[in-house]
């Protein structure tokens, strides 16, 4: 009974919000922004790996210098500048390792055709191994 009580007296602790929070208010700059604002906003930091979270994408990095480029990336949008202009300038800025799915262009495009030619190579293997079982003889 002890136990339970621990347990549920520190999920309810680690259930409040704190009142000193360090991140500042999502929406100081979202209330400013049009849905198509927004929209430029989600595929910027959709289409760029962090570079502050190795192995995440910039939406999914906690990392308080990760909401400092987001915010920067959204005084931008509201400047008028296009996703592609954004997304340019962060690659210029941080390295091609930052896209966060290849070009379809050079080796790029053959990590998008490598996964499709294995995968077809493998059903044709697959077709021609089920063929031969149904060609052979029944052993006794």
């Amino acid at each position: 009974m002890k136990t339970i009580l621990i347990v549920l007296f520190f999920s309810a602790v680690l259930a409040t919000p704190s009142s000193g929070s360090c991140t500042p208010p999502s929406g100081l700059i979202d209330d400013q922004f049009s849905r198509h604002q927004m929209n430029t906003f989600h595929e910027v930091q959709g289409n760029i790996m962090s570079p502050y979270c190795p192995g995440r994408l910039l939406k999914d990095c906690p990392s308080s210098a990760a909401r400092e480029l987001k915010l920067s990336i959204k005084e931008r949008i509201l400047q008028g500048e296009d996703a592609e202009t954004i997304i340019q300038s962060l690659l210029e800025d941080f390295g091609n390792e930052m896209r966060a799915s290849p070009k379809g262009e050079g080796v790029g495009l053959l990590a998008w055709l490598a996964p499709a030619a294995f995968l077809l190579l493998g059903f044709g293997g697959l077709l021609l191994w089920v063929k031969g079982q149904s060609e052979s003889p029944p052993s006794r």
